[in-house]
This record gives structure tokens, sequence and C-alpha cells, in this order.
């Protein structure tokens, strides 16, 4: 995978993209086959290292010359999420390594956009993440209507966590990934593409492909997904309508705080027993009444103030493992589930304002962007962002992590160089080789 990122990125970008949609399934397939569970995969070590070699090519090709405020802020806060891997408050430095690989390397992919990307490799490398959302979204539609597999039931009997229950005898699809939240914000991901494409590819080809990948994250039973969906819809259309960034907002935030009442209207008045009946029970009940008894978003906005407030009471941070499940390594489990609260845990004060300089910054740049060009490139960047907002720094999604630093970097590339170019940091004799 590393030498074909070296010769090609484009093509390497789209292998690593394959890579990661399998990786689940051959986990499933080869881990656990003798009861034992596994702390460390040595299947996830693959990603990290080719995301260091595509790190190191955008480097010798230019990726920080001109530096912009955007590449300033994700500099800084790459490197306050690495040096935080040796603070002893976390665990050992082994737990601090695990979410250097888990967080760190998929933002290097943001190199990669800045020197070995252009937009004809973004919009085929879009288009395969969308084209592989379907076959995704229909494997997680089979777990739900028929039931789950022999190599996925032994991994939830194995590997199984406590989110991954909806109810007692109910598990939520996670298609061909290790979690529930990466299979449903991956799709949401290939439906916001293809929202995107929508005028400019034939309706009869997207119209079904969408609505599969709908029904997928409907019955995935993450909420949240489903709010950042209807709210990055929103500003796709904004930008598609030339309106400026407030009045963007105002559309998005007025789509959300409508999505109670839409779903209140087209809810049934019963539901089936069954997994997709108890899935979409879940949806409904969360999204018909958010602050109510069936709904965790006040839970997730107290785990937000404690990390924030974490932050500030441990101005040096816990250090990354603590927010990459360094309890398993013997340190402690400070996770919020959110990026802004496990930037605070992470790296302190520091990284709290480095993060939020760059969730500002990108994501008004890219609005901007997407809507002077009004490109389907360009809207499903800015959709891609907000449909994975809370998942920028999260460990073990980097199937999308990765793929919401390249775009974040897309639009403001300085130097358009193929990786061949590059070549050059490597030994001849290696070169050759390739």
């Amino acid at each position: 995978m590393s030498a074909i990122a070296v010769v090609d990125s484009g093509r390497g970008l789209v292998v690593l993209t394959v890579w990661l949609i399998v990786v689940g399934i051959a986990r499933r397939l080869f881990t656990g086959l003798d009861g034992s569970t596994a702390t460390a995969d040595p299947f996830l070590i693959v990603a990290p290292l080719v995301f260091i070699v595509l790190g190191l090519v955008a480097l010798n090709a230019g990726a920080l010359r001109h530096r912009s405020p955007l590449t300033n802020c994700v500099l800084g806060l790459t490197v306050a999420l690495t040096l935080s891997a040796i603070n002893p408050f976390q665990s050992d430095l082994f737990g601090g390594l695990i979410g250097i690989a888990l967080v760190v390397t998929p933002m290097l992919a943001f190199l990669v956009g800045r020197s070995l990307v252009d937009r004809a490799q973004l919009r085929r490398l879009l288009a395969t993440v969308a084209v592989l959302g379907v076959p995704v979204a229909i494997y997680g539609l089979v777990q739900t209507a028929v039931g789950f597999p022999s190599w996925d039931q032994r991994w939830i009997d194995l590997q199984g966590y406590i989110a991954l229950f909806v109810a007692d005898d109910v598990v939520r699809p996670f298609g061909s990934f290790a979690s529930g939240n990466a299979f449903a914000t991956f799709v949401a991901v290939g439906l916001i593409i293809a929202v995107a494409c929508v005028g400019r590819v034939r309706l009869a080809i997207i119209a079904p492909a969408a609505g599969i990948m709908a029904a997928a994250v409907w019955y995935s039973g993450i909420r949240t997904v489903l709010v950042l969906l209807v709210a990055a819809v929103g500003l796709m259309l904004a930008a598609r309508a030339g309106w400026g960034p407030l009045r963007a907002v105002a559309i998005g935030l007025a789509a959300v705080a409508a999505l109670p009442l839409a779903v209140s209207f087209i809810a049934p008045e019963a539901f089936s027993s069954d997994a997709s009946g108890v899935l979409a029970a879940r949806q409904i009940s969360g999204l018909s009444d958010p602050f109510g008894s069936d709904s965790t978003l006040t839970s997730h906005l107290d785990l937000l103030d404690r990390g924030v407030r974490t932050a500030f009471k441990e101005p040096l941070g816990l250090g990354i493992g603590a927010v990459t499940g360094g309890a398993r390594f013997g340190g402690v489990n400070a996770g919020t589930g959110t990026d802004l609260g496990d930037a605070g845990v992470a790296a302190g004060l520091l990284g709290l304002g480095l993060y939020l300089a760059v969730a500002v910054t990108g994501l008004l740049r890219t609005y901007r962007l997407a809507a002077r060009t009004r490109g389907a490139v360009e809207l499903a960047a800015i959709g891609i962002l907000i449909v994975s907002f809370q998942h920028w720094l999260t460990g073990g999604m980097s199937s999308v992590t990765w793929l919401t630093w390249l775009v974040l970097a897309s639009g403001y590339k300085t130097v358009h160089q193929r990786s061949a170019q590059a070549m050059s940091m490597f030994p001849s004799s290696l070169s050759a080789f390739v």
C-alpha cells in the first residue's frame, strides 16, 4: 500500500479507502478464533504506517510551503497532540503511542490534501467513497433485517461494548466496521457526496443509492449522525444558493430545530418488536424529544462540559492516551465522545484553543469556497465536515477522520505536484524497485 501511495498518491488513497472499509471484516475473520480477546490488533498498524508514508511524501512535495493560518493551526494541534503522548497522567508510553496511531496519523491527510491531491483526484476519491457506501449500507441493513453472520456474532461476543446494544437482545448494525458510529458516519458521508452530485449525475443513478444509504443511517440507531446530516444538507443548499455564512448557519439551525416536529409528524403509532422496529422507535423517541428521558443529548453535553472543565483544571492536559482507551494500559480513561472535549482533555488549554481555531477557520473557509464555486466537490467538502463534526479526532474512526482532514485542506493547496516527483526523498535503489 505504501509503494502504491509513493508512486501514485491518487491510487494510493483509493486503495487506502478500500482497506479502511474491509479491515473490520478482516479483524473479525482472524481475531478471536481461539476464543481470546486482543488488546492490540496488528491489523490496526497498517493504516497509520501508510498515513506516515503519505505524510513524508507530502512534506517533500511542499505541504508546508506558504502556510495559511489554518495550516499553522492544524500543524500546532498535531504537534500538541503528539507531545501529549508523553504526559505521565495518561498511562505508560505505549498508551500514548496508541493514541498517536489512532488520532494523529489520520491528521497527516491534511498535508496530503495540500500538496498531492488535485481537484480531479479528490473528485474520483469522493466518487469511490459514495459508490462503496452502497454495499456498506446494504451490509448494515442485512445485519438489521436478517441478523449477524457468524464472524460478526463472534465479534459481538468477544469485543462488544455497551453502546453497541440498543436493548437486551437488539444490537445496532455496524456494517464492515468495528463500531456503529463508524458505520453510520461513513454511510452518511457517502450520502452527502450523493446529494452534492444532484443535478450533475443522473437522478436515476443517485436516487436508489441515496435511498439505500439514507435507510442505513436511519436504522443505525445513531441519532447524532442524523441531526448532523440534516444540518449538513441545510448548509449545502445554502452554499449552492450562494448565501453568506451567517445566513447559512441560520438555515442549518432552522433545519435542525424543525427536525423534532417533522419526526413527530411522520412517526407511526406503534412499532414492530423486531430489530428494525426497536431501532426506529429509538430514533423517533430521541429525535422528537431531544431533552427527554429517552434522549442522550444531555449526557453528551455533560461529557463536553467535563472535557472543557478538565482543560482548565489540568492546563497541560492528561495526554492523548486518556481519550483513546488509556485505561486498558493502566492509565485513565477520560474520553468525552466530542472533539472539543477530547482536545481539552488530551492537550489542555493549548489543545482546546487550537481545536477551536481549526474548527472555526476550517469550516468558514470551506463554506465560503463552496458558496463561491458551487461545485460538487466543494459542496461535498462542507457536508463531510459537518456530518463528521464530532469525530475529527475520534480514535478508532480513521475510516472517516482521514477524509475529513483531506477535504479540509483540499481548497487551500498551494503546491500541485504528483507524488512521483517526490520520489527524491527515497534512496535511488528503492525508487527503482518501486
